[in-house]
């Protein structure tokens, strides 16, 4: 269904963006609501003082409408920031270039990092092992991508190829200024 929705707004991409501008204060108390049911749900089905995650999964209608909400939440945020030209915005921008390919190398650099860490043993375990983790892998992911993505021919390993702007001939120049 993501895949199909990511397809109609690209389809629909002008109207889509119309619809979040307007909507936009609906779809943050959506992402809020939905935040409570779900979380009413972990406590409610979870029982005995421990959290089982694996009553908030992706099928179920709640996870799937709080997913869309987040999706669309981020997606309209995005927008109000790409208006502002700041440090952020060049720097989110180059993470949004380059993310394909930090998500396509993730999995390995994941793997050969979860290895080290264990053989120092340290923070192979444990909610500080999982950030250390996460933000290594990150940062890692990231800097490969970049670096591939530096290489002749490697925009095309990593999606990072740079858009094509639309040339117009000098002679169509000129007709367009005089009208």
């Amino acid at each position: 269904y993501y895949f199909l929705f990511g397809g109609l707004v690209a389809f629909t991409l002008p109207a889509f963006r119309a619809l979040l501008k307007r909507y936009w204060q609906w779809i943050i108390v959506s992402v809020g609501v939905l935040y409570a049911v779900i979380g009413y749900e972990l406590f409610r089905d979870s029982g005995q003082g421990q959290i089982k995650l694996n009553v908030a999964t992706s099928l179920k209608p709640s996870m799937f409408l709080y997913t869309m909400a987040c999706l669309l939440a981020v997606y309209a945020l995005c927008l109000w920031m790409s208006k502002k030209q700041s440090k952020w915005t060049h720097w989110l921008g180059l993470l949004g270039k380059y993310s394909y390919g930090a998500y396509l190398i993730h999995a390995l650099i994941l793997t050969y990092l979860m290895k080290i860490l264990r053989e120092l043993q340290l923070f192979h375990t444990g909610v500080w092992g999982s950030m250390v983790a996460f933000v290594s892998c990150s940062i890692l992911s990231f800097a490969i991508s970049y670096g591939l993505g530096k290489l002749p021919f490697g925009s095309w390993l990593v999606g990072a190829a740079e858009k094509k702007t639309k040339k117009i001939p000098s002679s169509q120049k000129e007709w367009q200024n005089a009208g």
